[in-house]
């Protein structure tokens, strides 16, 4: 299948398309809703394909959250591959990418942030899936892979689901990628006794989410 979006300029985004929006702040809106740009656009990739670039094929309703507001819900979707936010309205699908004005995205249960990422030497704000927060702060960066269809074959294309990047933030430092549990450790100020203990009794992996997000939910009891 191929999907085609219709990209709103910021002339027509002030009246149509989401009103709970404008209602809010059209300041916000301005920012935030995908600008006018053909390299938005889909219809590049092939018609069918196998797997699938979203973190769920299903439209959730969803709520953006920007400063001190709270936007209505709205139907919409996580595109890991195109790193965007659709959203669909009447029929028609819309777009938010990554930004710096947005505090949180809520999908159903998942909840996204954004974030500054460096990726190929070029720092961008990046959706990052908040998976534990407090004075340590655990995200998780989804990414798909996307492989074209294999010419004079019945190989179709594919999207790819590589496994999740982990990377926590201690209070509002840098991102820092989650690479040996040594080093995490070694990064952490406070009470590194009973932080090491509690590693090696529940036996924590750098590579194992569900332990990651309870060291870190351990590591915030302690450090209130």
């Amino acid at each position: 299948m191929s999907l085609k979006f219709i990209i709103l300029s910021g002339v027509v985004m002030q009246f149509i398309c989401f009103t709970t929006f404008a209602q809010r702040s059209r300041n916000v809106q301005d920012h935030i809703l995908i600008k006018e740009s053909d390299k938005y656009l889909y219809g590049a990739q092939e018609a069918n394909y196998e797997g699938s670039p979203y973190l769920n094929e299903n439209f959730i309703k969803g709520y953006v959250y920007s400063g001190n507001e709270k936007f209505n819900g709205v139907p919409m979707r996580y595109n890991i591959f195109q790193d965007k936010i659709e959203f669909q309205d009447l029929g028609v699908m819309y777009l938010l990418e990554p930004d710096t004005l947005i505090n949180k995205v809520e999908i159903g249960n998942q909840i996204l942030v954004v974030e500054s990422f460096k990726f190929l030497s070029k720092t961008q704000p990046t959706f990052l899936e908040l998976l534990e927060s407090g004075k340590l702060t655990l995200m998780a960066k989804k990414t798909v892979n996307y492989r074209e269809k294999v010419l004079i074959s019945d190989i179709p294309a594919k999207y790819v689901r590589s496994a999740d990047v982990f990377y926590y933030k201690y209070k509002n430092e840098d991102l820092v990628k989650v690479g040996s549990i040594k080093n995490l450790l070694a990064s952490l100020p406070d009470k590194q006794q009973e932080i090491s203990k509690f590693v090696k009794e529940q036996k924590i992996s750098s590579k194992d989410k569900d332990g990651l997000i309870k060291f870190v939910k351990y590591y915030n009891s302690i450090n209130d």
